[in-house]
């Protein structure tokens, strides 16, 4: 009987001083870093750890002290200040002035959730002076299914992914780990899934214009960050609309991809490229015809040719000319205008010019010489004495010409007597008659439309006045009317009718 009383006070003590300390005494002890490993150990770093609730997990630490003998040592977990929670004790005989290594095993942390803090306690077991030693450390007790951010993503998908169990935007991209993996496919480790240069944030939502997971969203060459850089669209290949892709125009033809025509010179740049022009150089001539790119695009020629329609005739000649540097039958028609020419000259000295060629010159009525002869208006111009070509006698006085209004004596001449006084104003038909007595009564229309400046449709109607007077005669020759006057039509030119009619 007395020795089981004796064990029960025994009993008694131990437990008083597992669950009492009383600091008396002065035996020096402390308990080393508290640290944890195992299954439950879902994330470790400078500051934290993160503990599965489901899993088991070992606490380790060590004991030193200068005072052998028995320590009783227990793990308690305190839930975020609420009360203690013991979870195993143990106990060891120590020997003085060791350090022993201590460490418990836990099968699960059931009953603690969220920040949690993990203490080791150690009593010297039968010395009531003996003092407690406790050392701690923090932990966060998570569920795998359980958001312990509130980022729209499971503790376990967190660990999946390597995102960051207490903090909702890992990458600092200002989105939510959640809806990086769960609506935008993006990494939420990375700021820039793709690399293009632009945050996953200015890629996703309804004013984006990239794809947050493609580097180049369009497929033009160029990166999304570059595009928007540059100010073209990252979702459209070819943002200006010229046929060129915004990665050939900056890549391969320097061009701007913002603008049609680059060069403003109005030739788009992709018409430029395939014609072979300069399509970045406003004052360029590509094909060296003297006339600049852009002068060739309002007159519509090809800038890249500098004979546009392979006439023998250069765009720059054309344009002087007045032709048109694309129709190809210019040269043609040119040719075929001289031939007419030449022919209805022809024409015109076999049937009004004299029948001797020798008199041709007096007949012509601008001074053209036949035969090497000299014109009246030579010998005006050499002073008044006429030279034949292969003669140096004087020319005839009476092939000098009379100043107009003066008599030459000649009654068959024109000139003999005006019909007017140049002293007094002139009318419009009497300039037509002073016109044809100073060309021996015949000159061509058109030679009457240049010395007046008078509008051709103004010298149509004063000549048809004048024939219907009887003061003129037209001639028809081809395409040009012969003016004379009335009593200097040309035989060749009567009617046989008018003798009849007389």
């Amino acid at each position: 009987m007395q020795t089981r009383t004796r064990a029960a006070v025994v009993a008694a003590l131990v437990l008083t001083v597992s669950l009492v300390a009383v600091p008396v005494g002065a035996a020096t002890a402390q308990l080393g870093a508290v640290t944890v490993e195992g299954d439950a150990v879902v994330q470790t770093d400078a500051n934290e750890t993160y503990l599965w609730q489901s899993e088991s997990f070992t606490v380790n630490t060590s004991f030193a002290t200068d005072t052998g003998g028995v320590y009783q040592f227990c793990l308690e977990g305190n839930n975020d200040g609420n009360k203690s929670q013991r979870l195993t004790c143990q106990s060891q005989t120590i020997k003085n002035n060791t350090t022993t290594s201590i460490s418990f095993r836990v099968r699960n942390a059931s009953g603690l959730n969220g920040k949690v803090s993990l203490s080791v306690l150690a009593t010297e077991s039968f010395n009531s002076t003996s003092t407690p030693v406790n050392r701690s450390k923090t932990v966060y007790v998570i569920q795998k299914q359980g958001d312990f951010d509130g980022d729209r993503l499971s503790n376990q998908a967190e660990v999946r992914a390597g995102t960051d169990i207490n903090g909702t935007d890992t990458d600092g991209d200002t989105l939510r780990d959640g809806d990086e993996v769960q609506e935008y496919g993006t990494d939420p480790t990375r700021s820039d899934t793709d690399g293009d240069g632009l945050s996953d944030s200015a890629e996703v939502g309804s004013s984006a214009r990239s794809n947050a997971t493609l580097a180049d969203t369009d497929g033009d060459g160029l990166l999304d960050g570059k595009e928007v850089e540059l100010g073209t669209n990252p979702a459209v290949a070819d943002t200006d609309g010229d046929g060129l892709s915004d990665g050939e125009e900056v890549h391969t033809y320097d061009t701007d991809p913002t603008e049609v025509d680059t060069d403003d010179d109005g030739i788009p740049d992709d018409e430029e490229i395939m014609v072979g022009t300069t399509p970045n150089d406003g004052e360029a001539d590509s094909d060296n015809d003297g006339v600049p790119d852009n002068e060739e695009a309002e007159a519509g020629t090809n800038a890249s040719l500098a004979d546009t329609d392979g006439d023998f005739l250069s765009d720059k000649t054309e344009l002087e000319l007045g032709t048109d540097p694309t129709d190809g039958t210019t040269l043609l028609v040119l040719l075929a205008g001289i031939g007419f020419l030449v022919i209805g000259l022809v024409g015109c000295i076999r049937l009004f010019g004299p029948d001797d060629p020798a008199d041709l010159s007096a007949w012509l009525p601008s001074g053209g010489a036949a035969s090497g002869s000299s014109t009246p208006s030579d010998v005006a111009t050499n002073g008044g004495s006429a030279m034949t070509a292969d003669s140096t006698s004087p020319a005839d006085p009476a092939d000098t010409p009379t100043p107009v209004g003066e008599e030459t004596g000649d009654p068959d001449d024109p000139r003999h007597n005006l019909p007017f006084d140049l002293s007094d104003p002139l009318t419009d038909e009497d300039e037509v008659l002073k016109l044809l007595y100073e060309s021996d009564g015949r000159l061509r229309q058109s030679e009457i439309n240049n010395a007046t400046d008078w509008s051709k449709s103004k010298v149509s109607r004063l000549l048809s006045s004048m024939e219907e007077d009887g003061k003129i005669r037209k001639i028809t020759i081809g395409r040009e009317n012969l003016v004379t006057l009335a009593d200097r039509v040309p035989e060749s030119a009567e009617s046989p009718f008018e003798d009849e009619a007389k």
